[in-house]
């Protein structure tokens, strides 16, 4: 709050000083600090996107990966060969899950499969697969109890997760605003025509208020953190 404040000030500082005329600010051409604010906002535009693509796709394959154990232990306790109720587990998920089914019924090495793809992000449930798929060629113990069991494990951690992130979901909206209001502040002076960059930098007034409003702001961000850790760890 305190740091958003600092941001308005700013802005209505920069406002209150002499100002180039209004042709000229309505000019096609940018300064060079209202095309330094563009282009930083456009990198944090960008980097949010990729960032939650990942995370989409990390949601993904996490449920393929569940969809994979449900289905492989239901194919065991059919009385399937581990073989081929492996490869058919894999082969009904997306790519690269169908790919290494195919190769598991060609003759591949299912360990070595399973492994392969929990380097993936978000399907490291598979190594407790291979891990039971290991067990089995070494001890000869049956498939269908172990690989039931890992399934409702991954079932249930998933569920815990989903439930972790709802929790946090309020303090991350915070964490994501007060980011963003070293951003907003010159975005708004530039939307009421203020050249909020150059009083910033220039004068002991907007200097003071960068100082401030910085410092609050990466306060209030290490509060939030704090806020959120403590959720994960409890």
């Amino acid at each position: 709050m305190f740091a958003a404040i600092c941001m308005v000030a700013a802005v209505f500082i920069a406002a209150a000083t002499p100002q180039r005329d209004r042709l000229t600010r309505l000019n096609v051409v940018r300064s060079p600090h209202e095309y330094a604010t563009a282009r930083v906002s456009s990198a944090v535009r960008a980097r949010a996107a990729l960032l939650w693509s990942r995370r989409g796709r990390r949601d993904r394959t996490q449920q393929a990966v569940i969809d994979v154990a449900d289905a492989w232990a239901s194919e065991l306790q059919a009385g399937r060969a581990p073989t081929p109720a492996l490869a058919l587990a894999l082969e009904q998920g997306p790519e690269p899950f169908s790919t290494a089914g195919d190769q598991i019924r060609l003759g591949g090495d299912p360990t070595v499969a399973l492994l392969s793809l929990s380097c993936l992000p978000g399907a490291e449930g598979l190594r407790s697969l291979a891990a039971c798929w290991t067990l089995a060629a070494t001890a000869g113990a049956g498939l269908a109890d172990p690989v039931t069991r890992v399934a409702l494990g991954l079932r249930d951690a998933r569920s815990v997760e989903q439930e972790l992130a709802a929790q946090v979901a309020a303090p991350k909206a915070t964490a994501r605003l007060v980011a963003s209001l070293p951003i907003a502040g010159p975005l708004l002076g530039a939307v009421i025509g203020a050249d909020t960059v150059e009083v910033l930098l220039s004068t002991p007034a907007g200097r003071a208020c960068l100082v401030l409003g910085l410092g609050l702001n990466l306060a209030g961000l290490w509060w939030v953190r704090r806020i959120i850790a403590s959720v994960g760890s409890g």
